[in-house]
C-alpha cells in the first residue's frame, strides 16, 4: 500500500461505511485536528505519520485551508509504531475534521489505557491496526466466510464453525489456525455488536 497525504491513500482490507452521520464533536477546524493527531502519536512514541485524506496538502502536509474533499470525507492515519508499520482509519462521519478528530481521541484513548499499568495494552490494541501490504492475504471476512458487515455474534459463530473443521488437532495445520485466529481477531475489531445487547 502506496503511503500518500493526498490523494485519499484508504487501507485495502478496511470496509467503506454505506452512510455517514454527524457528529457531536464541537466545531473545529482540519489544522487542528491533524496538530490533534501529530501530537497523539508523538506523545506514543509513532514516528512517520501520514495523514491521507481528500485534501490537497501544501509541502509541509498541512492541508490549505480553502479545500474541497471531493466527496469522500474518509482520512486514513499511517505511522511507524516499535518497529511495525500501523495504518488507523475512518470514514463514519460526514466531514474530514470530524474522522480525524475521531482517530485523535481514538489515540489518546488508547495512551490512556496504556497508562494504567496493564501490561503491553498499547501493543495488543495496535495489533489490528498493523498496516497490511498488498500481498497481506485474504481479509478477515473471506477467511471466515461471513459477511463484511457481520454482527460480533456472527463473527463468533463464523470463527467457532471453521476451527471445528480446520484445528490442528482435527485436520488442519499451525498456520491455518494461526490465519483464522487473525481474521477472528480483526472480525471482532471491525463487526458492530448485536442490535439487541
Amino acid at each position: 500500500m502506496k503511503r500518500e497525504a493526498y490523494p485519499l491513500s484508504w487501507p485495502e482490507n478496511y470496509p467503506r461505511k454505506n452512510s455517514r452521520i454527524n457528529s457531536r464533536f464541537r466545531g473545529s477546524s482540519v489544522n487542528q485536528c491533524w496538530q490533534l493527531v501529530d501530537d497523539e502519536v508523538r506523545r506514543m512514541g509513532g514516528r512517520n505519520l501520514i495523514i491521507s485524506s481528500n485534501l490537497k496538502v501544501k509541502m509541509n502536509g498541512v492541508p490549505y485551508s480553502a479545500n474541497n474533499d471531493g466527496g469522500d470525507p474518509g482520512v486514513a492515519v499511517y505511522f511507524d509504531f516499535k518497529g511495525k508499520s500501523v495504518c488507523m482509519a475512518c470514514d463514519s462521519y460526514r466531514r474530514v475534521w470530524e474522522n480525524t478528530y475521531a482517530i485523535a481521541q481514538t489515540i489518546r484513548a488508547m495512551r490512556a489505557c496504556d497508562r494504567w499499568g496493564v501490561s503491553g495494552i498499547l501493543d495488543r490494541l495496535f495489533t489490528g491496526f498493523v498496516a497490511l501490504t498488498d500481498d497481506a492475504g485474504k481479509s478477515w471476512h473471506t477467511v471466515l466466510k461471513c459477511s463484511p458487515d457481520a454482527t460480533r455474534d456472527e463473527v463468533k459463530h463464523a470463527y467457532r464453525k471453521i476451527m471445528k473443521e480446520e484445528h490442528p488437532d482435527v485436520d488442519g495445520n499451525h498456520e491455518r489456525a494461526v490465519e483464522i485466529n487473525k481474521a477472528y481477531e480483526e472480525g471482532m475489531f471491525h463487526s458492530e455488536p448485536c442490535s439487541d445487547l
